[in-house]
């Protein structure tokens, strides 16, 4: 009975979509919740999708997949990059404050992923070390936190220099895209999961309910117009599919097909 309860509740919310929350990651939550601002067919269309790959796979597979496509577009360089921006003392008080002082503008998403990269980071404000990490040598006792600095800049401090440098509104644009590129990759992961041999489940698994009369209609619209970048602009667009060496790793591990895949 609880479970029917858990599976009932969710239609009844004011939202075009509802996430079965024993089932999906915590962070991918926080992706449809962002999402959920401004509902669409297309989104509509890949939850479904997820729905009919990933029916007869075990939730625990399901729940690593979701929290492994939020990990994956995260590191990924997908998004507008700011070039040239290097975290220190100064700049995380800034990020510090701006997050703390406009919290009601920025999305729960947001906050978190700003909020997580910061906690990241932290360590390394004793003795200042976050000032003086490029100053530190091959033969330094301290070179290996150096080493630890620089990897975490290349993945996140493109994040916190356009959290920096945008406003809330600006900002929020970004990540809309970012969660919509989650999901996009769910869909698509789920369908190469779909293809395995799934685990055994009794029932099938409902990850998202779907309530399509609280989505616009599909309307046709004007190609955008784009305008040419400046040259000395701050900011530069790269491919979505111009993916790290990490988020490659994780796209390694989810795409295994000997004996099928399985979360470990």
């Amino acid at each position: 009975m609880k479970w029917i309860i858990t599976l009932l509740f969710p239609v009844l919310c004011l939202s075009f979509v509802s996430e079965n929350k024993s089932v999906v990651a915590t962070e991918f939550q926080l992706v449809l919740k962002k999402i959920k601002q401004q509902p669409s067919q297309d989104v509509a269309d890949d939850l479904e999708s997820i729905n009919t790959h990933l029916q007869n796979h075990s939730p625990w597979s399901i729940k690593v997949l979701s929290k492994n496509a939020v990990y994956k577009i995260i590191l990924s360089e997908n998004v507008t990059r700011l070039h040239g921006f290097k975290i220190n003392s100064v700049s995380y008080e800034k990020i510090q404050k701006k997050i703390r002082t406009n919290s009601s503008d920025y999305s729960d998403f947001s906050k978190w992923l700003i909020s997580s990269i910061l906690i990241d980071y932290k360590p390394y404000l004793k003795k200042d070390f976050i000032d003086k990490y490029q100053t530190i040598g091959f033969e330094d006792s301290q070179y290996s936190l150096s080493k630890e600095v620089r990897s975490k800049n290349k993945y996140f401090s493109k994040w916190l220099g356009i959290f920096l440098k945008t406003t809330p509104k600006e900002f929020e644009n970004t990540i809309n895209l970012t969660c919509l590129n989650i999901v996009k990759y769910m869909e698509k992961q789920s369908k190469i999961l779909g293809f395995q041999k799934p685990f055994s489940v009794k029932n099938k698994t409902i990850i998202f309910a779907i309530d399509r009369i609280l989505i616009p209609a599909k309307t046709s619209a004007p190609a955008p117009v784009t305008a040419t970048p400046k040259p000395d602009s701050a900011l530069k667009s790269i491919e979505i599919n111009d993916y790290s060496p990490a988020s490659k790793k994780i796209d390694q591990v989810l795409q295994k097909t000997e004996k099928g895949w399985k979360p470990k």
